[in-house]
């Protein structure tokens, strides 16, 4: 009645039509569950807020400060412990011998109590 090859490709795509219908739903229910629950915003709220932060930081200053943090030189004033951590984070591939914001922002958090040196690197490490 039909050749093999007719019904290969019969078969491939009803695989295919079931597998996309199952793909479609799973999106659909996952979609529906994260973003329409009880946290649900409206368009104009979301919109609302975004322009209230976007005009509260000038563009200025967020360019600046993005691009003093990829400095390997010590920042002009000290540290607050979140800036710190963003800091090691950036540099982590700096050795603190050659990069002073790595060093800063390591003893910023030792002071601030989040990172605990070994007693032994302690001893030769530059303040």
């Amino acid at each position: 009645m039909f050749s093999n090859a007719a019904m290969f490709g019969l078969m491939v795509s009803l695989c295919f039509g079931a597998l996309f219908v199952r793909s479609a739903l799973i999106i659909r229910v996952g979609s529906a569950a994260h973003y329409g629950g009880h946290n649900a915003i409206s368009v104009a709220a979301l919109r609302q807020r975004l322009a209230a932060e976007y005009q509260s930081t000038p563009i200025a200053v967020q360019l600046d400060s993005r691009l003093s943090a990829w400095s390997h030189d010590a920042p002009p004033t000290s540290l607050a412990p979140s800036q710190a951590h963003d800091a090691m984070q950036l540099h982590r591939a700096c050795r603190m011998e050659n990069c002073d914001r790595k060093r800063m922002a390591y003893w910023t958090l030792v002071a601030d109590g989040r990172i605990r040196p070994d007693v032994r690197a302690e001893r030769t490490a530059e303040r």
